[in-house]
């Protein structure tokens, strides 16, 4: 009983979809024509187009500016005789200023005697000449001053690092310190200040 009614209901498929498909369509034309007239579609209305004007504007003549006139370019000439060419000067140019441009200053740094790679080196040195109130008074002692040697190895600049007790003494020592030649100390293959000590003994 049951594997007939399947296949009933496979016999009647095509019959089903068609009644199904008919009724559909039945109840749409039904809806449609039971609609009211505020659905209805109105067809749309053409605007009336504005009329554009042209406006003929004339341009006379005197209205137009005529263009500058053309100058003719000067054509070289050729002299006919060698005074021509004498006579002829030549504005002498002048020039503006060269502009020489400013060499920058680099600031040399100044590393610790203890610190730099390639220590200065004495070149030149000199023995202070004893002053002579120091001779005549019997005063004597040791002086240690500090001279700054630049990357050219002439010391820059002197001071006092230990005085004798003697301001002549001193004076004499820091004198002749700037007189000293060194070979310049080195920091990284590139010369460098360095502070040297230097120190000066007076002995009667």
């Amino acid at each position: 009983m049951e594997k007939k009614a399947v296949a009933d209901f496979k016999n009647e498929y095509p019959v089903n979809i068609r009644l199904g498909f008919i009724g559909g369509l039945l109840v749409a034309i039904a809806l449609f024509a039971l609609a009211p007239k505020e659905f209805y579609i109105q067809p749309t209305k053409v605007k009336a187009v504005k009329a554009t004007e042209l406006e003929n504007i004339t341009m006379k003549v005197e209205d137009l500016t005529p263009p500058p006139p053309q100058q003719e370019q000067a054509v070289p000439v050729e002299a006919a005789e060698g005074e021509e060419v004498e006579a002829t000067t030549i504005a002498s140019t002048q020039f503006s200023d060269v502009y020489t441009p400013v060499e920058e200053k680099v600031d040399v740094p100044v590393v610790d005697f203890f610190k730099v790679e390639k220590k200065p080196q004495v070149i030149q040195s000199h023995t202070p000449e004893y002053p002579k109130d120091a001779k005549e008074n019997g005063w004597a002692g040791t002086v240690f001053v500090e001279a700054l040697v630049g990357p050219d190895g002439k010391v820059h600049d002197v001071r006092l690092a230990q005085s004798s007790g003697y301001t002549s003494l001193d004076q004499a020592a820091l004198n002749d310190a700037r007189l000293w030649l060194f070979s310049p100390g080195e920091q990284r293959g590139q010369p460098v200040k360095v502070w040297v000590n230097i120190p000066f003994h007076f002995k009667q």
